[in-house]
């Protein structure tokens, strides 16, 4: 019976050193978690200001290439 008694003991004992390392690690991937959705949303926002810059550059050259362009040709006497 003592035999028994130990092995539930130690049973018991290693069940709840898992438990802990679960819970440990629950917690870990909670921390994980959070710093990724930080993470994700600063680059959300990198993205968003990258995409509006792209937008405003590619219209201003877009405008600038066709000013040039009609220049050029207004100073060759060339016809639209």
């Amino acid at each position: 019976m003592a035999h028994d008694e130990d092995l539930i003991r130690s049973h018991s004992f290693m069940l709840g050193e898992i438990n802990g390392s679960l819970k440990a690690l629950a917690t870990g991937q909670q921390q994980i978690l959070s710093a990724v959705q930080s993470v994700d949303g600063r680059l959300r926002t990198v993205e968003n200001k990258s995409t509006r810059n792209g937008l405003i550059a590619g219209g201003a050259m877009a405008v600038g290439t066709l000013l040039l362009k009609e220049t050029v040709k207004s100073a060759l006497g060339l016809k639209s």
